[in-house]
């Protein structure tokens, strides 16, 4: 919020700890700290020793989580990072997190409807992701390829030309990111693309993990994304196999 304060409160000298955490997208506004004022020191807690960078779409930003779907319309209210399987999981593994997410997009195409039939490409994402190392990961993650389906429709030209571009895209990373492993998912919301995901991981010598469909019986958010209950679900389940592919113990960290 521009121009207020906020004041935690009149207590007793102790120590608190305060994490601050933009719960949108980039794409819907951006927050910026200037100053903290306090009258007593502030230091940074210990650093994780273990670093994820998460890069995604929808499913990985929280669209619609708080949301319901077919009764309301999206709400930037309705979206929450905090409790998607990205930072659910990183969060489970005692990790360091970076989440670069947006909803829409993809590497072929982003969504479009079902009367349209050219790719859309304005802002695609290895377009406009930021390759910097700043702080270098173990493990990244993508979940790439739900709004791609859109427009490759199972037609074969569309998807070797899914599979050449999300190819591209790893293999961009893997230069900027020489020394962190990778891992592909794939199919919460739709699973057409699974096996061109699969090929993808194999081209670039990446894991892939399936993921299951979600339920609907666990209620749904806005636009048929995933709700609460289905991100919790599947942050057990990739942080389940996060653990054993880099041989972590959620016990140590």
């Amino acid at each position: 919020m521009v121009g207020t304060s906020e004041n935690i409160g009149n207590y007793k000298q102790r120590t608190v700890r305060i994490r601050l955490v933009k719960l949108t997208e980039e794409q819907y506004g951006n927050v910026w700290i200037t100053n903290l004022i306090t009258d007593a020191p502030v230091t940074r807690d210990a650093i994780p020793s273990r670093h994820l960078l998460f890069i995604g779409d929808s499913l990985t930003a929280g669209y619609g989580v708080d949301g319901i779907n077919g009764i309301s319309a999206f709400r930037t209210a309705d979206e929450d990072v905090t409790k998607t399987y990205a930072y659910q999981a990183a969060e489970m593994l005692h990790a360091d997190s970076r989440i670069v997410a947006y909803s829409g997009n993809g590497v072929l195409s982003r969504w479009i409807a079902p009367e349209q039939d050219t790719p859309y490409t304005k802002n695609i994402l290895p377009e406009i992701f930021p390759y910097i190392q700043n702080e270098v990961p173990d493990l990244i993650v993508c979940n790439l390829g739900t709004n791609d389906a859109s427009y490759v429709r199972q037609i074969p030209s569309r998807e070797r030309a899914f599979v050449e571009k999300y190819t591209d895209f790893i293999q961009q990373l893997k230069k900027v990111f020489a020394d962190a492993k990778m891992l592909l998912l794939y199919g919460l919301m739709e699973q057409t693309l699974c096996e061109k995901v699969q090929e993808t991981a194999q081209r670039c010598g990446t894991e892939f993990l399936k993921l299951p469909l979600q339920n609907p019986v666990n209620g749904m958010g806005t636009d048929g994304h995933p709700g609460a209950r289905t991100q919790q679900e599947i942050a057990l389940y990739v942080e389940r196999y996060m653990e054993q592919m880099m041989m972590w113990r959620t016990d140590e960290r």
